[in-house]
Parts: C-alpha cells; structure tokens; sequence
C-alpha cells in the first residue's frame, strides 16, 4: 500500500499542476465538478498504478519491467482516444480499446468538464465502476503474483 499511495499523491500533485497550468493559459471549459474529476483522477491513477504494480510484481528485472510497461502504455495511449476518436475505428479496434483503464479515465473526465455530467450520470458512473473494478482486480492479481524471492 506504501508504493499505491506514495504513487498516487505523486501522480495526483504532477496531474493538477499540469491541469491548473494549462487551465491558466488554454482557458480550459469546466462546466462539471472539479470535485468529481478529482475522484475520477484519484480513481483512474489508481488503476494504472495497479497496472504497473501488477506488471512489476513478477518481472526480475528493472529493465523487462520498463519494457513490457511501455508495450502495454503505448497502444494503450493510442486506443484510449487521447490524441484521436476511434469512432471510425472497426469495432474490433473499439473493443480492444475498453480493455484500457485510460479509456474509462477520459470518458468520464470529457464527460464531467465538456458536458458538465455528474456522479448520477451514466457517462461518469460506468466508467466509474469499471474503473473501480479494474484497480481491485489489478491490486488483487498484483498481490498474488507477488514474491519477494526469485523462484
């Protein structure tokens, strides 16, 4: 839990920078709850902590761990739609695409700051819960495969 938390503080600190400083220069539009897309933020980086944490619980190097976490981050970053919509994407591609946590993490957080959705709506709600559910699978698998020595 030290590793998840000392983590998450750092990922939640460096996220609202970034944000509050792009705010003050971009002019973001808010029209949701700073407070919602703060606990989709804390929700969301929780998740991919996991991820990693899940990724490194059994690698034996640094290395192999830096490598496998940036095969997983990178199509990860390209199907979550950060940089373009996959809605002309063939549905297999959009398929694969729900299987990412930052997919989850940016529909909620479009869903509070363009559309001003709240913690009722279903655009913030189910990717909420999947959220939630993938952060308890992945700490859970993260702890069972976990060994503090080399077998």
């Amino acid at each position: 839990m030290a590793q998840f938390l000392s983590r998450l503080v750092l990922t939640f600190l460096v996220t609202t920078i970034v944000f509050v400083g792009a705010n003050l220069f971009l002019h973001f539009r808010m029209e949701g709850s700073y407070v919602l897309l703060a606990l989709v933020t804390l929700v969301g980086s929780y998740s991919m902590i996991a991820m990693g944490l899940l990724v490194s619980a059994r690698v034996t190097s640094e290395e192999l761990a830096g490598g496998l976490l940036n095969l997983l981050s990178w199509p990860m970053m390209v199907l979550s739609g950060v940089f373009f919509s996959l809605d002309g994407a063939p549905q297999l591609v959009q398929w694969i695409s729900q299987l990412f946590p930052l997919k989850h993490l940016l529909l909620a957080a479009r869903a509070i700051m363009l559309d001003g959705a709240g913690l009722e709506s279903a655009a913030v709600m189910t990717p909420l819960l999947v959220l939630m559910a993938c952060s308890v699978g992945f700490t859970l698998l993260g702890a069972l495969g976990f060994r503090w020595t080399q077998d």
